[in-house]
């Protein structure tokens, strides 16, 4: 079976997806990549995939187009690619599958072909709010092009069915390497907190974000502020992470003396992995994100989690177990979660986080996605 997987920019992160998929008998995995680099994915880039197929698009039409933050504000988004060599490219492969990710590469592929054409779905109802009509109306029109859909969490089945879609959806998710999160000795983990002024006497918790908006850093750094004397004095709180915000930001945490808050500003990947590990508790204030790859990569460092409610996939959250949802935009909400979980038994809870991460190793996640394939072939 020939899979092609078409995606804007290579992340770090799928290469051991694709890798593990190679090795399947029969399969050969063909990934066809958009950009090169791109300015928000600080460290990402192209590059050559052993015991994959590789490509990188060279005719491409790019425009800027506008988006609405939800603060009133709007901003110029990132280039948006329309990749008119990605038909040429598929043709030439001549595949039995091709999983797109999103709208655009839709309707870069109309037409008749002979393939099954899939695309990734991780939106959420949630996410749509702030589309305009016309833009649901395309999407909705697009999304009907394909002919099967795989979704990587409930939200995202309930998305399909507002669109009118119920059939031919299979169920799938991200995927992590356990061991990338669980490679340092006891003793490297001393090093490392040493060598980067982590408070071994304090409660550490982490958030990896980019700085805008959407990602709920200052509302959740407002309810922080409001924590009680003794319960903030516990915590020391670090933010990886760079954007529009900082500023904002770096402002908030000087008016208010949190001098318990430090921005790392951007971490290179293998370092965020090591933070992951040496850090007692990961937070994810989000107001709106389809399926963060960093909640399963937390739990595979067996960190108890404080994830927001808007979070695509809350389902990695066992209340009480391994973490707690939370509302963002609710102090008191916040608060209450940050109390619970700094008083509860983190040892068991990150047993449990680490349970749950081996359902979503790499090996175990693109195994059953072949068997899905297979069947509704």
């Amino acid at each position: 079976m020939k899979i092609v997987f078409v995606t804007p920019i290579l992340s770090p992160y799928a290469i051991k997806r694709y890798q593990e998929l190679s090795k399947i008998k029969d399969v050969e995995v063909y990934v066809i990549v958009e950009l090169e680099s791109s300015s928000d994915r600080i460290g990402w880039s192209y590059e050559r995939i052993e015991g994959v197929f590789t490509y990188l698009t060279k005719k491409k039409y790019t425009h800027k187009y506008v988006i609405n933050n939800k603060n009133g504000k709007y901003t110029i988004n990132e280039a948006h690619i329309f990749s008119f060599d990605l038909k040429r490219i598929i043709n030439k492969i001549s595949p039995d599958v091709v999983m797109v990710c999103n709208s655009c590469q839709l309707l870069m592929l109309l037409g008749k072909h002979n393939y099954r054409l899939g695309v990734i779905v991780e939106d959420t109802l949630r996410a749509n709010e702030g589309r305009k009509k016309i833009n649901s109306f395309v999407k909705r029109k697009l999304l009907q092009t394909a002919d099967f859909y795989c979704v990587f969490s409930d939200d995202s089945k309930e998305f399909l069915k507002y669109y009118g879609i119920n059939n031919n959806i299979i169920k799938s998710s991200w995927s992590i390497d356990i061991q990338d999160f669980n490679n340092l000795s006891d003793e490297e983990k001393v090093i490392f907190k040493y060598e980067n002024n982590i408070e071994s006497n304090k409660t550490n918790m982490l958030i990896i974000s980019n700085l805008i908006k959407r990602k709920g850093t200052l509302e959740f750094l407002n309810s922080f502020n409001k924590l009680s004397i003794n319960k903030k004095e516990m915590i020391q709180l670090y933010i990886a992470g760079e954007g529009p915000m900082k500023n904002e930001i770096n402002t908030f945490i000087s008016t208010y003396g949190l001098n318990n808050v430090k921005l790392l500003g951007h971490v290179d990947y293998d370092k965020i992995k090591k933070y992951l590990q040496v850090t007692d508790i990961f937070v994810l204030p989000t107001l709106e994100d389809l399926n963060p790859l960093v909640v399963y990569e937390a739990i595979a460092g067996k960190k108890p989690i404080l994830l927001s409610k808007f979070a695509g996939n809350k389902f990695l959250i066992k209340e009480g177990f391994n973490g707690y949802l939370f509302d963002p935009y609710s102090c008191e909400d916040t608060i209450n979660k940050i109390n619970k979980i700094l008083d509860d038994d983190r040892l068991k809870m990150s047993q449990c986080s680490y349970e749950i991460s081996l359902n979503y190793t790499n090996d175990v996640v693109m195994k059953r996605f072949y068997e899905d394939l297979k069947n509704m072939m």
